[in-house]
């Protein structure tokens, strides 16, 4: 009973011994599958802090833009401003010039009217004045046949 007793506690040992052994097996391939996860924890690590910084570039980049948009965007609101003025003067002129134009097709109206009335008047001053040298020549002509005649008596 002894000696099978001693074979079986044996066997036992035997049996822990192999179990032993593959738990040690399992702990070195544990071990290393933990050394190669903090490896590539540390590898993860570094590329996060990596794309952190680009995403930290890329975010100060696009603030830039932005803020240089504001100002595009203040600069046109600026321009868009001085234009808006710069077309209120022109309409201001352009109406002005409306009502210049204005007095002054109201004054060609009223040149050309007179210019009419004083052609009028010019041509009834000439045909007066034709009539009244006619007149004066008839008479200075009476005249002379009447000097003739006294001429002739007073012989």
């Amino acid at each position: 009973e002894y000696k099978e007793r001693l074979s079986k506690v044996g066997k036992e040992e035997e049996h822990w011994r192999l179990k032993l052994h593959e738990l040690q097996s399992q702990e070195d391939l544990y071990k290393g599958k933990e050394h190669e996860l903090q490896q590539i924890q540390r590898d993860l690590t570094a590329t996060n802090k990596k794309e952190k910084e680009k995403v930290e570039q890329l975010l100060s980049m696009i603030d830039a833009k932005a803020k240089e948009v504001e100002e595009k965007e203040a600069f046109f609101r600026s321009a868009n401003a001085n234009i808006d003025a710069q077309l209120m003067g022109l309409r201001d002129k352009e109406s002005y010039l409306n009502e210049e134009k204005e007095k002054c097709m109201s004054l060609q109206i009223r040149l050309r009217s007179l210019e009419k009335e004083m052609s009028e008047e010019n041509n009834s001053l000439k045909a007066t004045l034709s009539r009244q040298k006619r007149d004066v020549d008839r008479l200075q002509r009476e005249a002379e046949e009447k000097k003739m005649e006294l001429d002739t008596q007073e012989r």
